[in-house]
């Protein structure tokens, strides 16, 4: 009989990535599979899982990248928008090395 829930450590076995990138997009409200509460427990339902993977082969095939939160698809985001959102900063002159 195959498990039906999931704890972080069989999700992250399960899907190939370690605990702690489950843990930290928890955190940050970015994690894409919906969560289940058992008696104070964070597990996740495999049918949830295997939706979630579903929808990454649909999108993958059919040249499309994961939806952005605002709806927007990563694939229709320009280089020069991501620039933009992360700028180059000077680097300090004690990392440049010489003299």
């Amino acid at each position: 009989m195959e498990q039906r829930v999931f704890g972080i450590k069989e999700l992250a076995e399960y899907l190939g990535i370690k605990p702690q990138t489950i843990r930290n997009r928890l955190s940050s409200g970015t994690f894409p599979i919906p969560v289940i509460k058992i008696l104070g427990r964070v597990k996740f339902d495999r049918r949830d899982v295997d939706r979630y993977l579903d929808r990454m082969r649909f999108s993958y095939e059919s040249g499309l990248t994961t939806p952005k939160r605002d709806g927007i698809l990563s694939s229709q985001i320009t280089k020069k928008e991501v620039v933009s959102q992360f700028p180059i900063l000077p680097v300090p002159s004690a990392f440049k090395g010489g003299n």
